[in-house]
């Protein structure tokens, strides 16, 4: 049987190697740094008719421009930037539903297409296209309104980082039994009875 002797100072210098690289913020690692940022220029009724135009070429209806929901992108965009990182959910978000409703929209469906490294909103369009999950979110046939965004980090992996939410709003009589149900339920778990 043959014994395999570790180098003490070859472990050592590993170590040191994949830390640092973690501290460059090549993976996410450890030591992750906040990125200088500058929010891009997308023009949010440009792809709102691009999205539109190929939603009619399937027999769907077309999407309109929500600023809720351009904002709710821009924020998440900017964030994915400055962590130098793709996610739907990034740390200290929660989930993607609460991420939606934080942003002050009441979604009776929500989806989100996010991608990095694209150069223009044509190519963004059309590499989600190209991708059955992200295309299936681009026909969703309730879908109505979108908000898109894209975040520069010159410094990043990838340079620019998009965020397309995708939703179909609550309808007025959907919200007010939402909240009906909201507040039976605080009645019900309230430690000091009626509300």
């Amino acid at each position: 049987m043959s014994m395999l002797r570790l180098n003490p100072v070859a472990i050592g210098l590993a170590a040191v190697l994949v830390l640092s690289g973690c501290a460059a913020g090549l993976g996410g690692g450890l030591f992750t740094r906040q990125l200088d940022t500058r929010p891009g220029v997308v023009d949010s009724q440009t792809a709102a008719r691009m999205i539109s135009a190929y939603r009619a070429s399937r027999g769907l209806g077309p999407v309109s421009v929500s600023p809720t929901l351009t904002r709710i992108a821009s924020d998440h965009a900017a964030k994915m930037a400055s962590m130098n990182r793709m996610a739907h959910v990034l740390p200290g978000q929660g989930s993607f539903k609460r991420r939606i409703a934080s942003g002050g929209y009441r979604a009776s469906l929500v989806a989100e297409n996010v991608g990095a490294g694209y150069g223009s909103l044509e190519t963004a369009i059309q590499r989600w296209k190209d991708s059955p999950s992200h295309d299936k979110n681009l026909l969703h046939p309730q879908i109505t309104e979108i908000g898109i965004a894209v975040a520069h980090a010159p410094e990043s992996r990838f340079k620019t980082y998009w965020s397309l939410v995708l939703a179909e709003p609550m309808s007025p009589q959907a919200a007010a039994r939402s909240v009906t149900r909201s507040l039976v339920l605080a009645r019900r778990q309230s430690p000091f009875g009626q509300l």
